[in-house]
């Protein structure tokens, strides 16, 4: 909240102008790193309302505090433009819009709003603030002559009040009002569908049929969005009529949910069925972003209300530890938390007895640390950043931290290790190290427990088949930790409940089902697979297997002294030999191998 304020508040813009002036007057360069300069901002503005002048006149410091004022209105408009998008308020809603909108700003003045975009205060100044400030204080019952004469925290209320009133009254007029309640109820029509189980018996024979003959109607419409179509969810596989775009911002890669792309041409969003879309959008909504797998853990056995808190306070602690690794609340941002890096985990945790570890035991066996090359040129980059971002002038750096360091060196290092306080700091250090959480918590109930991820569990050039080995691994590690059963999966993956799920969730992938022989493993078989999966792992990397299957080829080789082999020739071809690690290893494979007979 407060790096928000510091952005959009009355003061921030005339504060950056101010610094930008006073460079000039001492010799340096006055242009700043991060966007254009204040100054090239208001001569744009100049341009939109047919003036000119000279950089850094009274008349540019006048307008540069006209406009650091304003930041809150540009801030009201903006939202009033999204609140009144014709998705919301429909046709008829807009026409209404424009009509309350123009009689209270004047002729054409909902056009003029409708052509800002992001904020940019040169074009909301001179299309949005502008033309309020301008209107007679008479107009509103109000003391000034103009608005723009009013106190600035008077004048911002009297704005929003307004624009309450025009949605007011145009929401009033609509018969079918978009509200949370509604959409609630729609949610919850849809999601108790998928939660009656078992589900009613039908013909299989009769529903491929049916499927069939979807999937053939709805052939023609792939790609459009009609009222007289016919659907089948390229999803989940149900056939609609009614449905709901489903643009690339929603899924990835739209054409890469249907094969129809080839012969109806190219498209840019296919039409999904509403539940699909609702599901969706609750997982975006808690990333803030399109989560590419999700973790569900839930309770292996229903023993007393006493299980499931336990349950919910174990994730929430799990959460609430990896938050901090994630956002880098820490002196290390070179620390990630990253849980496809299988061999890294694996050298962590088989050796552990995962019964007993902590949250924070465990959020340390998932993390590592980036090599020192990546270090060094995260560290090159931040400092470039700061200094791009405050013009190379340690001066006005101590001066608005509060610090004295006598070099860029210094400052680089403090911010690194999380010791400057300032926001504009901290965010620049969160860009370059790409601190945010890739994770989130649902926990409404003890039943089920979800962590949508934005990023998928596998390395750049896995197969589906080792991306699907990772993911059970995983599983493993936090259905033995948390004493529940756990299930990884893409969005458009469906989990198995059919009664007697085990630890962990064995991904819909041919080959890997075929290998342990399951859908889900049981608590009988799960350390093992643990290590197997871990181990092969390890020796992938050692016997530097193929970067695309080199998991699953270690894990159906006909025995470990293959394995072994492998090893041997690559390290002879670097001049090193077989290690007492490796040996550890290759006995610990031999024995997997040997039980998966």
């Amino acid at each position: 909240m407060k790096l928000q304020q510091k952005k959009i508040g009355r003061k921030s813009f005339i504060t950056i102008y101010e610094r930008e002036k006073k460079k000039l007057a001492s010799g340096k360069k006055a242009t700043s790193g991060r966007g254009k300069s204040k100054a090239k901002v208001i001569e744009d503005y100049w341009k939109l309302t047919g003036r000119s002048g000279n950089k850094y006149s009274p008349e540019m410091d006048c307008d540069a505090e006209r406009i650091s004022n304003a930041q809150p209105e540009m801030v009201a408009f903006k939202f009033f433009k999204a609140a009144m998008k014709s998705d919301f308020i429909g046709v008829d809603g807009s026409k209404n819009t424009q009509k309350e909108y123009d009689t209270i700003f004047g002729s054409g003045s909902w056009k003029a709003l409708l052509s800002t975009s992001t904020l940019m205060p040169d074009k909301d100044m001179a299309n949005t603030v502008d033309i309020f400030w301008k209107l007679p204080g008479q107009k509103f019952n109000v003391e000034a002559k103009q608005i723009e004469e009013l106190a600035p925290e008077k004048r911002t209320a009297l704005l929003v009040d307004v624009l309450t009133k025009i949605a007011n009254k145009v929401y009033e007029a609509i018969s079918n009002k978009p509200s949370r309640i509604a959409l609630a109820r729609e949610m919850a029509a849809r999601f108790i569908q998928d939660l009656v189980h078992p589900a009613l018996q039908v013909d299989i024979a009769e529903l491929a049929k049916t499927q069939m003959e979807c999937y053939y109607l709805s052939k023609p419409f792939a790609g459009k969005q009609t009222k007289k179509a016919r659907y089948i969810c390229p999803i989940c596989n149900s056939p609609f009529e009614e449905g709901s775009k489903a643009s690339s911002d929603l899924i990835d890669k739209p054409e890469s949910h249907t094969n129809r792309g080839i012969s109806h041409g190219q498209f840019g969003y296919i039409t999904v069925c509403n539940t699909c879309k609702y599901e969706r959008i609750l997982r975006q909504l808690l990333l803030g972003k399109r989560a590419s797998e999700l973790i569900v853990i839930f309770p292996r056995m229903n023993i007393g209300p006493g299980t499931g808190e336990l349950l919910v306070r174990k994730a929430q602690s799990l959460y609430d530890k990896s938050y901090i690794v994630m956002v880098g609340d820490t002196e290390d941002p070179d620390k990630r938390l990253w849980l496809a890096f299988t061999s890294v985990i694996a050298s962590q945790v088989l050796d552990q007895d995962l019964y007993k570890l902590e949250s924070d035991q465990l959020v340390n066996m998932l993390t590592y640390r980036s090599g020192k090359e990546t270090r060094q040129s995260n560290e090159r980059k931040l400092k470039k950043a700061l200094m791009d971002a405050y013009d190379n002038d340690l001066e006005s750096v101590n001066e608005e931290w509060g610090t004295d360091f006598p070099s860029w060196g210094e400052a680089t290092t403090a911010v690194y290790s999380n010791k400057v306080v300032d926001p504009i700091a901290k965010e620049i250090r969160s860009e370059i190290y790409k601190l945010y959480p890739q994770m989130r918590l649902v926990c409404q109930t003890p039943h089920m427990i979800l962590f949508p991820i934005s990023y998928p569990i596998k390395l750049e050039k896995d197969s589906e088949t080792n991306a699907a080995l990772r993911r059970t691994f995983i599983a493993l590690i936090l259905g033995l930790t948390m004493d529940a059963s756990v299930a990884i999966v893409h969005d458009s993956d469906q989990i198995d409940f059919q009664g007697g799920e085990g630890v962990a969730f064995v991904p819909p992938i041919s080959a890997v089902r075929d290998l342990i022989g399951a859908n889900w493993i049981p608590l009988s078989d799960a350390e093992r697979w643990l290590k197997f999966i871990g181990i092969s792992s390890i020796l992938a990397n050692a016997g530097q297997y193929s970067e695309r299957s080199g998991l699953f080829e270690v894990m159906i080789s006909p025995t470990a002294g293959h394995v072994l082999r492998r090893i041997e020739q690559k390290r002879a071809s670097e001049n090193s030999s077989l290690n007492f690690r490796d040996i550890a290893h290759l006995r610990v494979l031999e024995d997997a191998l040997r039980n998966n007979r």
